[in-house]
C-alpha cells in the first residue's frame, strides 16, 4: 500500500496543478499616477526652480512643466556652466518624483509683437550642445516639446523667420536626431507635424511626434491650432484624433471671454474631446476659467481621473501549488478606462514574495503600452520557482514599475492600479505604496 500511496503521490506532482481564480474591486479614488494628469510649472526658468518650488509642484501631481530658459544666448553658444545646471535640475527632480514635460525657450512672450528667438545656425547648435545631457537624463523626461521657435517657445512670431517650412523642418530632424531612445517630440500644430507625416495614412505604427495644444478647447481653431477653413479643420481633428492613438498629446487651455467664438467649456466637451484626442496631461493653472467651469459642471474629478491611463486589475489566475523547479502559469487580467494608453514603456511584473514579504523571483511581461483607451487585455506568466526554495506559501504581487533602473525601485515612480483593497479567500488585496506593488489576493503552495 506504502508503494501505491507514493506512486499516486508523484503524479499528483507531475500533474499540471489545479488553478485559482480571483476578481478585483474597482474604485473611483484620484491619485497621482506616473506620466499623466495635471502639471505645474515650478518656475519660469526650469534652471531657477528651488527645491521648495518642486516640492510644491509634486504635492499637486507628478509632472512639472520645465521651461528652460535660453534669453542670455540668442546669439551665443551655451556654456558648459549652463548645462551642468540642467543636469543638476533634472536630478533634483528625480529625488521629488517628477517628470518633466521638457521646453527651451528665447523669451517669455512677445516684444513689440514678436517673440525674440535666435538665428536658424545658433539654435542648431544649441540642440547639439543639449543632447548628451538630455540623453543622460532620459529616465526624467517624459516629452519634449520642440520650443525654440517664436513667443514661449510656441512656435509661432519668429523674430528670425523661423516659422517657414524649410526651418521647421532643419529645427524638427535636429530634434529627432537628438532625442533619446524610447521618448517622443511633440509640435504645436498638426500642419507642423504634417512635414514628416502629410497624411493620415503616413503616420506610422509608432510615431515619434505627437501633438501639444497650449490653446485647448479655448476657440474655434484653439487660437491657431487649427485652420480657419471649416473642412480643412475637420480633417486635421480627424489627422490628431489618429495620431495621438500612439503618440502623445496634451498642453493647456488658454484665455477665453464672452466674445470668443467657439470657446467650449463644458463638461461634455471636455469628456468628449480628452477622449477623442487622447489627452494625457494638461496645465492646472492657466486657464482657471475652464478648471471653475468643470467643477460647477461637477467633472472636475473625472478629468483627473481620465487623463491618460487608468489601469484596473479585473482577474487573475494562477496555480495552486508547484514543485521546486518547477513553472506555474499565471494569468491577469487588466482593463484601461483612461483616454490614452501609458506613453513611455513600461512592462507588467509579476513577483512572488514569502510570508515576510521578501522577494524571491520576478518574471517580466508584455509591455503595457498595448492595453489601449476603453480595451481589455489578458496577460500570461510563466513563473519557475527556484528548485532550492523552501518548501511553504509565497504569495503573487503585480506592479508595473519604471523601466529605467535609476527609478526602477522607487515607488513614485511605479503605476498604481485603480483597484480598492479588500480581502479575498483569507489573502489580501491592496496596495502596497511602500514598494509600488499590488497584492493580488493569490498564493502558491511549493512543494
Amino acid at each position: 500500500m506504502r508503494w501505491l500511496i507514493a506512486v499516486m503521490l508523484a503524479v499528483s506532482m507531475a500533474s499540471p496543478s489545479q488553478a485559482a481564480t480571483v476578481t478585483f474591486r474597482s474604485t473611483v479614488a484620484d491619485f497621482h499616477n506616473p506620466e499623466r494628469g495635471f502639471w505645474r510649472q515650478p518656475n519660469s526658468d526650469f534652471l531657477a526652480a528651488t527645491p521648495d518650488e518642486l516640492d510644491d509642484t509634486a504635492r499637486y501631481g507628478t509632472l512639472a512643466h520645465a521651461m528652460v530658459r535660453l534669453d542670455d544666448y540668442r546669439h551665443a553658444d551655451l556654456p558648459p556652466s549652463l548645462l551642468d545646471r540642467l543636469a543638476g535640475q533634472m536630478a533634483l527632480a528625480r529625488t521629488k518624483g517628477l517628470k518633466l514635460i521638457l521646453r527651451f525657450a528665447y523669451n517669455d512672450g512677445l516684444t513689440d509683437g514678436v517673440g525674440l528667438d535666435a538665428p536658424l545656425a545658433q539654435v542648431l547648435r544649441h540642440i547639439a550642445a543639449l543632447k548628451p545631457v538630455v540623453a543622460a537624463n532620459a529616465d526624467v523626461v517624459f516629452v519634449w516639446q520642440m520650443g525654440f521657435i517664436g513667443a514661449w517657445g510656441e512656435g509661432h512670431t519668429s523674430s528670425n523667420h523661423l516659422t517657414s517650412r524649410a526651418a521647421e523642418k532643419r529645427i524638427g530632424d535636429a530634434l529627432l536626431d537628438a532625442l533619446p531612445a524610447g521618448r517622443q517630440l511633440q509640435w504645436r500644430t498638426p500642419a507642423q507635424i504634417s512635414l514628416w507625416y502629410p497624411t493620415v495614412a503616413a503616420i506610422p505604427a509608432a510615431p515619434r511626434i505627437g501633438l501639444f495644444n497650449d490653446c485647448f478647447l479655448a476657440s474655434t481653431t484653439d487660437w491657431g491650432t487649427y485652420a480657419d477653413d471649416a473642412s480643412q479643420r475637420a480633417a486635421q481633428k480627424h489627422y490628431v484624433a489618429r495620431l495621438t492613438a500612439a503618440a502623445p498629446f496634451g498642453g493647456e487651455t488658454c484665455f477665453f471671454d464672452a466674445s470668443t467664438v467657439g470657446a467650449r467649456t463644458s463638461c461634455a466637451d471636455i469628456l468628449s474631446e480628452g477622449r477623442r484626442f487622447h489627452l494625457s496631461y494638461l496645465g492646472r493653472d492657466w486657464y482657471q476659467g475652464f478648471i471653475d467651469a468643470w467643477r460647477a459642471g461637477g467633472c472636475l474629478d473625472d478629468v483627473s481621473r481620465s487623463m491618460g491611463y487608468r489601469l484596473q486589475l479585473s482577474a487573475a489566475s494562477a496555480s495552486v501549488r508547484v514543485a521546486r523547479g518547477g513553472t506555474a502559469t499565471v494569468r491577469l487580467s487588466l482593463r484601461n478606462v483612461g483616454w490614452a494608453a501609458p506613453v513611455n514603456r513600461r512592462p507588467l511584473l509579476l513577483r512572488l514574495r514569502d510570508s515576510g514579504g521578501q522577494l524571491v523571483t520576478t518574471v517580466t511581461g508584455a509591455d503595457l503600452r498595448t492595453l489601449g483607451p476603453g480595451t481589455s487585455r489578458s496577460f500570461g506568466f510563466a513563473l519557475t520557482v527556484p528548485s532550492t526554495l523552501a518548501v511553504g506559501r509565497y504569495q503573487l504581487w503585480a506592479a508595473a514599475p519604471d523601466v529605467d533602473a535609476r527609478l526602477a525601485g522607487n515607488p513614485a515612480y511605479a503605476i498604481r492600479f485603480a483597484n480598492a483593497a479588500r480581502s479575498v479567500g483569507g489573502l489580501r488585496q491592496a496596495w502596497n505604496g511602500k514598494t509600488g506593488e499590488f497584492s493580488l489576493g493569490l498564493a502558491l503552495d511549493v512543494r
